[in-house]
């Protein structure tokens, strides 16, 4: 039985093609093309993180906090926020504007914003960006933490109305 395992493995060295497909390819070629993506996307995204974002506000004057936390130089932790924000004309379509990457991000505040914060209820707004771009993970990550500041101020505002403390409400 091992006459039979030497002499087929005798066959595979002599066959070149076989042998480049059974050990060059998957044990030097495959782990560099793996490194070679692997430092690729590492480079995209650590640019991704320093690249400065063009924005956009529908409707600020609903809920101001949202422009004042985005226009900040630096976040709580003394990190460069990395910000510009782009004043639209009435009427303009932000989609358009994303999908010709005018502004990467635009953040749509409804009209009854403050009103139903004011009332207890949820208020929502429209995150607006190109999902289908390879950075969209990293650029909602950073206009999220950009934005933690106020959801926690009003949240402590939230639970001071109800009376309870911020550990209650947790």
């Amino acid at each position: 039985m091992l006459r039979v395992y030497w002499k087929e493995l005798l066959e595979l060295t002599r066959d070149k093609k076989t042998l480049i497909f059974t050990v060059l390819l998957p044990t030097l070629i495959m782990p560099a093309i793996i490194l070679g993506f692997l430092a690729l996307s590492i480079k995209i995204a650590s640019k991704a993180q320093v690249e400065t974002l063009n924005y956009a506000i529908v409707g600020s004057s609903n809920f101001s906090q949202i422009e004042e936390a985005l226009t900040r130089e630096k976040d709580d932790e003394g990190n460069s926020l990395n910000f510009n924000l782009i004043k639209l004309e009435d009427g303009a379509d932000v989609e358009e504007l994303i999908n010709k990457n005018e502004i990467r991000f635009a953040i749509v505040i409804p009209e009854d914003t403050k009103s139903k914060i004011e009332k207890g209820l949820t208020g929502e707004l429209e995150f607006k960006y190109n999902d289908s771009a390879t950075t969209s993970a990293l650029i909602f990550r950073r206009v999220s933490k950009a934005l933690d500041a106020v959801r926690e101020s009003e949240l402590d505002k939230r639970y001071a109305s109800l009376g309870l403390s911020k550990e209650q409400g947790k």
